[in-house]
């Protein structure tokens, strides 16, 4: 039985060891979010390829004011930035639907800023450098 159970677990690790790489060119992003002048303690960061980017919407959660994503496509994107890890929904149909922050964000944050991956890399974003430029 335990030979069994040994040998069920070198099966599944050696199927789970090597991911198959998309057909299309990715990079590794990596960065700071700062809000108040302050790392954004936790929410979420998405990456959506805008028509003319090939391959697939990267997400991950920010924590701490830093964030690191695997797999982004090249090519430009636009990134929506969200508060306590609520990201937008991308469906396979490519519609993206954005929740709503549960703080507020200024307007250029809610509707994604446009960026252009070209290289792995740090991307950094400075939402708000103090509450008094949000009122």
């Amino acid at each position: 039985m335990l030979r069994i159970l040994w040998a069920v677990l070198v099966l599944l690790v050696s199927g789970c060891s090597e991911r198959e790489k998309p057909p299309y060119p990715t990079v590794t992003i990596t960065g700071k979010v700062i809000l108040y002048g302050e790392p954004l303690k936790q929410g979420a960061i998405s990456f959506i390829p805008e028509p003319g980017t090939t391959g697939a919407a990267t997400g991950g959660e920010i924590l701490g004011g830093a964030y690191a994503l695997k797999g982004v496509p090249k090519g430009t994107h636009r990134v929506f930035i969200t508060l306590s890890g609520t990201a937008p929904t991308v469906f396979s149909t490519g519609e993206t639907v954005s929740p709503e922050p549960l703080e507020a964000l200024p307007k250029r944050y809610q509707e994604g800023l446009m960026t252009e991956v070209i290289e792995d890399g740090r991307i950094d974003f400075d939402i708000i450098k103090s509450r008094e430029q949000n009122l």
